[in-house]
């Protein structure tokens, strides 16, 4: 299979588009990237390109190509939820206390 095999004439115009904007882009901000992934705890950096095809003019279509990009953050939380096929002996706010409520820290 041929690279460009099932595409017709338009479509292989906004791939090469999209392939030349990708690297015109990634080349004018791989500076400020290599310097934020410095920066970064992580030493990471989420790089996403998005492509809009404005076929409103199908004979000639417009190509925009756009690139984002910044530091990974991940934060996490868990919660332990109660077994509902176990009966709950207490409500919340009876027969437990607190650490505040009994002086501990």
């Amino acid at each position: 299979m041929t690279r460009n095999e099932n595409l017709n004439e338009m479509e292989l115009g906004v791939l090469t588009s999209v392939l030349r904007n990708v690297e015109t882009l990634y080349r004018k901000h791989a500076g400020k990237i290599s310097e934020m992934q410095g920066q970064s705890d992580t030493h990471r950096v989420n790089i996403g390109f998005s492509v809009l095809i404005d076929g409103l003019d199908i004979q000639i279509p417009k190509v925009k190509t756009r690139i984002r990009y910044a530091q990974i953050v991940t934060d996490d939380l868990m919660d332990s939820l109660e077994d509902p096929n176990q009966p709950t002996l207490f409500k919340p706010d009876e027969g437990t206390e607190t650490d505040a409520e009994s002086g501990q820290e």
